[in-house]
């Protein structure tokens, strides 16, 4: 259930509301609350960066995803304000860049947050460049959701951790037929009809920007 509503600019103060939910026998219940209106906007700072990889190695393609919510956990822009020569940062948050040999060592960065409205924030850090690169393959941490009805969607939000911060995607290696998965986000859902009532192998794999799987 989702709710959503617009109050005007002099419905301030506490607005009690009444939930009841029912099932199809009958059964209800109720809960009741009170919601504080206020005529000020919530602030929108401080923003949060997400964790990614911070890493690279010489002459390998650096990729890393590069996101950033307000405080209300809004997703707001975020640009390169500064990097190294040739590092672009893509309209999908992708960071992309191919350090040189020249490059190993501590390289500077700092990555601009803004909310659109006049609020920004800058994230400087550095990038440590090496001749080699450690990857650690990402595990899936979720459990599963394992019954389905006919006729009814199904849905599973496949979780997976990275040690690394890389972006990750998922693909189903089998599934019955009509499943599909968000490949950026793990969402799976499903509608199986009456005639595939029974047991079924789903398999999920997960992938890093380097191929550890």
């Amino acid at each position: 259930m989702f709710c959503t509503g617009h109050r005007n600019p002099g419905d301030v103060g506490q607005v009690p509301f009444t939930v009841a939910v029912a099932d199809q026998d009958g059964g209800e219940t109720t809960h009741s609350f009170a919601l504080d209106v206020d005529n000020a906007s919530p602030s929108t700072t401080p923003f949060t960066l997400d964790p990614f990889r911070t890493t690279a190695a010489a002459g390998e393609v650096y990729r890393a995803h590069a996101a950033a919510t307000d405080a209300l956990g809004r997703p707001i822009q975020v640009s390169l304000s500064s990097g190294p020569s040739g590092m672009k940062l893509g309209v999908d948050g992708m960071l992309e860049w191919t350090p040189a040999a020249s490059d190993i060592g501590q390289v500077p960065l700092i990555l601009l947050a803004d909310d659109g409205i006049g609020n920004q924030q800058q994230f400087p850090f550095e990038l440590t460049v090496s001749q080699r690169l450690a990857n650690n393959a990402p595990r899936i941490v979720s459990e599963p959701v394992i019954f389905a009805v006919a006729d009814r969607e199904y849905s599973y939000n496949v979780t997976a951790e990275d040690a690394d911060h890389d972006a990750l995607s998922f693909e189903l290696l089998a599934a019955p037929t009509g499943m599909s998965i968000d490949r950026v986000h793990g969402r799976i859902r499903w509608t199986p009809p009456v005639e595939l009532v029974g047991s079924h192998d789903v398999s999920v794999r997960v992938v890093d920007a380097y191929g550890a799987e």
